[in-house]
């Protein structure tokens, strides 16, 4: 009897250790928060009745075969538990935090299990409550991560607070960039434009969390004049958090689309949760919004006086805009208009959105100082953000990487930049992410629009049939769609359609 209650509680350790694995991986990838995906109560609902029907059953049966059968139980419940999940696109890291959720939740469900093998008075009893117990494992995750949040919460605050400090100089100009799209190209620009005249500070990459902006913090030094943080979010209140850690007098909205859905539910959550920069610049702040976008449109209405709106499309005298854009393989010609200014531009960048991520940070950047002259100098010298429209390649065959996180507004502006090339073109997409219920239409979507650009096109992952199906009714030949398990046999396939003179786009937030 012994052998078989250390035998069961070996295999319900084991699988608690990978169930942890893979729930910690999906964990981190949303950002700490229990991913919706993995439809706890539906699991936990059919565990329970599973397990209740195995207790049933196996009060019927002989110690071997409640061994046997309680063995199958728990290795199925590991099987669907991580079916879900085991394509998720990276491996988990195991930062300090990911480390210490997988420790506490591997104590805890190890605890339990420990409980039960000393508690049970048989062997038969042991046997039938571990794979209940291993079932449940989803909803005990989401219990655990409940109780482990707020403290990490409150241990990063607590170890980044002295980091933080150096912001709060009386004398140092804080700004904060938010928006659905647009958010690390335009602090690039900004920063540069800011460099003409001023010392400056910035977020790295596309750090965009407290922690990005405690790194960020530590390079800030008596002699910075200005800091810029990029300020994301994949949740309401997020944007505010940051906020109120730097302080910002100035700010940027790039603009508000559908993204992140599945956390945060409603695109009117998304609006609310990007206007929660501005709402908290202080009185004598001041704001750019995009002109051309209707959801920051609106949020300057709401707020006028309190800042400008730029873009491409707006037609007053007292803002900023481009006009006369011309797009090619080479990059972007416009003219840049402000009261009382008019200049030509050059911006070796590809993209037309470029253009409206240039004006707001010019905006902002003339409204501190910063010459158009110096501003048209510096725009001749900018280079893409890696991974956003990002020439890697231009012989035999021209590769354009546009791989990094996908949003409707950059799709279609990569799919407008791949239009200019000469040559046969070949998109590589997975499509959209995080989309919630609109994720198969806003796929479908991407499909036709695909189609209208591309002769060929790669598809790889779970919307690959949405987009297959967007791409038929935009007119695509079936011959035309090639669909590949995941992103390294589509690489593999890149020599076999690859020829000289082709031109290939890495699209939407691949591996």
């Amino acid at each position: 009897m012994l052998v078989m209650k250390i035998i069961a509680a070996l295999l319900y350790l084991g699988g608690a250790i990978v169930l942890t694995y893979y729930a910690v991986r999906a964990y981190q990838l949303n950002g700490y928060f229990p991913p919706k995906a993995d439809k706890t109560a539906k699991v936990a609902m059919l565990s329970f009745f599973a397990g209740s029907v195995a207790v049933a059953s196996l009060s019927f049966w002989t110690p071997l075969a409640s061994m046997i059968a309680s063995a199958v139980l728990e290795i199925a419940t590991v099987v669907i538990g991580t079916v879900g999940i085991v394509r998720l696109r990276t491996r988990l890291k195991f930062t300090p935090r990911a480390t210490r959720l997988f420790g506490v939740a591997v104590l805890v469900l190890g605890g339990i299990g420990a409980g039960i093998v000393a508690l049970s008075e048989s062997a038969h009893v042991t046997l039938t409550t571990l794979p209940m117990v291993l079932s449940m494992h989803a909803v005990l995750m989401r219990g655990i991560a409940a109780v482990v949040n707020p403290l990490e919460t409150r241990h990063n605050r607590k170890q980044a607070m002295p980091r933080y400090a150096a912001l709060y100089r009386d004398d140092l100009i804080r700004i904060g960039i938010t928006g659905s799209f647009g958010k690390t190209g335009c602090k690039e620009m900004l920063a540069a434009m800011l460099a003409a005249r001023y010392r400056v500070v910035k977020t790295e990459g596309n750090l965009n969390t407290p922690i990005g902006i405690a790194k960020a913090a530590e390079s800030v030094s008596e002699t910075t004049q200005i800091f810029i943080a990029e300020m994301g979010a994949k949740r309401k209140g997020e944007i505010a958090e940051l906020t109120e850690i730097v302080r910002p007098r100035y700010a940027i909205v790039t603009g508000v689309a559908p993204q992140h859905l599945d956390s945060f539910g409603t695109a009117e959550a998304v609006y609310r949760t990007k206007k929660e920069l501005p709402d908290r610049l202080p009185p004598d702040g001041f704001c750019v919004y995009n002109g051309d976008n209707d959801g920051t449109l609106r949020m300057y209405r709401e707020r006028v006086g309190e800042g400008i709106c730029a873009g491409e499309r707006l037609l007053s005298e007292n803002t900023v805009r481009a006009k006369d854009v011309e797009a090619t393989s080479e990059g972007l010609r416009f003219t840049l208009l402000a009261p009382g200014r008019e200049s030509e531009v050059f911006l070796p960048l590809l993209g037309r959105h470029n253009v409206v991520n240039f004006v707001l940070a010019a905006t902002l950047a003339m409204h501190l100082g910063v010459t158009a002259e110096e501003i048209v100098t510096v725009a001749k010298t900018m280079r893409p953000v890696p991974h956003r429209l990002e020439i890697v390649r231009r012989e035999p065959f021209t590769v354009i990487d546009d791989s990094y996180n996908a949003n409707v507004e950059g799709v279609r502006s990569a799919l407008d930049a791949l239009k200019l090339f000469d040559g046969r073109k070949i998109v590589l997409s997975q499509g959209i992410v995080e989309l919630g219920r609109e994720q198969v239409s806003r796929n479908e979507q991407v499909g036709r629009a695909i189609a209208e650009v591309a002769d060929v096109a790669m598809l790889i992952g779970k919307n690959s049939h949405a987009i297959a199906r967007g791409l038929r009714q935009g007119g695509m030949r079936e011959s035309s769609i090639v669909f590949c398990r995941n992103l390294k046999e589509a690489e593999g396939m890149f020599g076999q359609l690859l020829q000289a003179g082709d031109v290939l786009l890495l699209q939407n937030d691949l591996p």
